[in-house]
C-alpha cells in the first residue's frame, strides 16, 4: 500500500458499549479485521452505570424471545469468562450468588406464588421459601418479608470489569479502538453501506454494526430506517456497611447486590428524560427508600457513590438485532434496555456468526429490525410498559 495507507476494515462498530465490544471480540475471532469507533469512552453510559445483574428468569414475565435469548446467554459467561481471563488477565468477579425475588404483601406472594409454576420447568432448582427460611438465607432480608422466590441460577457480574476484559481481549487479537470518535452517518453506495463518516472524516469498510445503545435510533434514523430505541436514565448508588451474605434480593421497589469489593449497589431507578444523564435528588429519594423496605439493616450504611446511565429501550422492550431493512451491509445491535450486560456473550456470538459467516440464528427472528418498518422513529415510540 502506498504512503503506509492503512487498509479498510472489514467491520466498523459504532459504538463502544459492551454490546459493541462484544461483537468485536467475537468478530475478530471469526477471522474479521474490525474498528470500533466510539463518541466518548468505552462503555461511558449504560454499561459503566450497570450493576451487572444476570437474572434472565427474574426479568421475564414468562416464556418468550426474551427469555430464551437471555437463559441461552447465561450459559455462556463461565466459559466466556474463563476464555477473557486468559486473553486479558481480568477476573470479571462472575458470582452466580443467587438470587431472591421477595414477596413483600400478599398480593406480591401471590402473584410470585403463580410465576413459580412456569419458572420450575425451566429451572427445577426454583423453589419457594417462607419468610422464616428467607432470613435464614439472608438474615439482613426485610422481617416484613411474606415469603420469596429464590433463583438459584442467577447472579451477577462486575460491569465495568467484563467491558475491560472484552475490549482489552478485542484488542489483543487484533481489534482497533478509537476513543472520542463520533459517528455522524453510514456512507453508502447503490443500497450498500461502504463506510461511515466521522467527525474526523469518512472510513471505509466492508460491513457496519451499529451498537449506538440510546443512540441507535437516532442513527438509523438519519438512514432512513425505522428503529424505535430510546433512552432511559437509569439512577444507581453504592453503600459500605454491613454486606449481605452474596445472595441477590430484588422486589418491587429495587434490589441490593454485594459487591466482592464490600460495596453494596442498590438500584434502580427509571425515568424518561431524553439524553440526561445527570443524577438528580428525586432519584436518590427513590433509591434510598428500598434499603428500608427490602433490607433495613443497611440504614446505616455509609454512602459511597451515586452515577446514572442511558438505558436504550426499544418500543416493545425486545432488543433489536438483525440486518437494517433496506440497506445492505448494515446489521443493528441494540435495544437491550436494562440486560445489556446479561445479553452481550449472545448478542455478539450471534451478529458475528450473522456477520461472517452469513448465519441468521432462529433465534434471531422475533428481534428483527424489519418488524419496525412501519413503527414510529425513536422519537415517538414509547414502550406500553417499563415494568
Amino acid at each position: 500500500m502506498e504512503g503506509g495507507e492503512v487498509p479498510a476494515p472489514d467491520v466498523v462498530v459504532v459504538g463502544g458499549g459492551v454490546i459493541g465490544c462484544s461483537v468485536a471480540y467475537h468478530l475478530r475471532g471469526l477471522g474479521l479485521s474490525t474498528l470500533v469507533l466510539e463518541s466518548g469512552q468505552m462503555g461511558g453510559q449504560a454499561t459503566r452505570a450497570a450493576a451487572g445483574m444476570l437474572a434472565p428468569l427474574t426479568e421475564s414475565r414468562g416464556p418468550g424471545p426474551f427469555l430464551e435469548l437471555g437463559l441461552r446467554s447465561l450459559a455462556m459467561f463461565e466459559p466466556l469468562a474463563d476464555a477473557l481471563r486468559e486473553e486479558s488477565g481480568v477476573d470479571v468477579e462472575l458470582r452466580r450468588s443467587g438470587l431472591l425475588l421477595l414477596a413483600l404483601d400478599a398480593a406480591e406472594e401471590r402473584d410470585l406464588r403463580e410465576r413459580l409454576a412456569w419458572l420450575r420447568e425451566l429451572d427445577a432448582g426454583v423453589r419457594w421459601l417462607t419468610p422464616t427460611e428467607v432470613r435464614e438465607l439472608e438474615p439482613l432480608a426485610t422481617e416484613a418479608v411474606c415469603g420469596a422466590l429464590f433463583v438459584p441460577r442467577e447472579g451477577h457480574i462486575s460491569s465495568t470489569r467484563w467491558l475491560d476484559a472484552l475490549a482489552l481481549a478485542a484488542r489483543r487479537r487484533g481489534v482497533q479502538m478509537r476513543e472520542g470518535c463520533p459517528v455522524i452517518g453510514v456512507l453508502a453506495d447503490g443500497g450498500r453501506a461502504t463506510g461511515v463518516l466521522t467527525a474526523e472524516g469518512p472510513v471505509s469498510c466492508g460491513h457496519v454494526v451499529i451498537a449506538a445503545g440510546a443512540w441507535a435510533g437516532l442513527l438509523a434514523g438519519n438512514l432512513g430506517i425505522r428503529v424505535p430505541v430510546f433512552p432511559v436514565r437509569g439512577q444507581v448508588l453504592a453503600l459500605r456497611g454491613r454486606p449481605v451474605s452474596g445472595v441477590i434480593l430484588f422486589g418491587r421497589p429495587g434490589y441490593v447486590v454485594s459487591k466482592p469489593d464490600g460495596s453494596v449497589i442498590v438500584g434502580a431507578t427509571e425515568d424518561e428524560v431524553g439524553f440526561d444523564n445527570r443524577v438528580t435528588a428525586g432519584g436518590m429519594l427513590q433509591l434510598l427508600e428500598v434499603v428500608p423496605a427490602i433490607a433495613p439493616a443497611l440504614a446505616g450504611a455509609q454512602f459511597l457513590r451515586a452515577w446514572a446511565g442511558l438505558r436504550p429501550a426499544s418500543a416493545d422492550l425486545l432488543p433489536v438485532i438483525g440486518p437494517a431493512p433496506g440497506l445492505e451491509g448494515v446489521t443493528l445491535a441494540g435495544g437491550h434496555y436494562r440486560n445489556g450486560i446479561l445479553l452481550s456473550p449472545v448478542t455478539g456470538a450471534l451478529v458475528a456468526k450473522l456477520i461472517a459467516q452469513g448465519e441468521m440464528d432462529p433465534m434471531l427472528g422475533p428481534l428483527n429490525p424489519a418488524r419496525f418498518a412501519n413503527a414510529p422513529n425513536s422519537a415517538d415510540a414509547r414502550p406500553t410498559s417499563l415494568a
